[in-house]
């Protein structure tokens, strides 16, 4: 392997330069930044609401969507 070139796990070698390591320490940084706190926010507001016996009510939404979205087609099926 020539120098300058490193293999992540099965990944070809690829020239690890600034530019590669700028644009990877921005995509954790964002990842880190961005998207971590509202998981952990999340997960931490439904272990709490759980606790206490209490839902965000998010499987009757669900339930809810899937009936409509059978009536239509239902609806549909029928009329053709």
């Amino acid at each position: 392997m020539s120098p300058g070139l490193q293999t992540i796990g099965f990944l070809p070698a690829f020239p690890l330069n600034a530019i590669n390591m700028t644009l990877w320490n921005s995509v954790l940084y964002v990842l880190y930044n961005a998207a971590l706190p509202p998981f952990v926010f999340t997960v931490c507001l439904i272990l709490v609401l759980a606790s206490w016996g209490k839902t965000l009510g998010v499987r009757k939404l669900y339930v809810e969507m899937l009936l409509m979205i059978f009536e239509v087609r239902r609806e549909c099926q029928l009329s053709n």
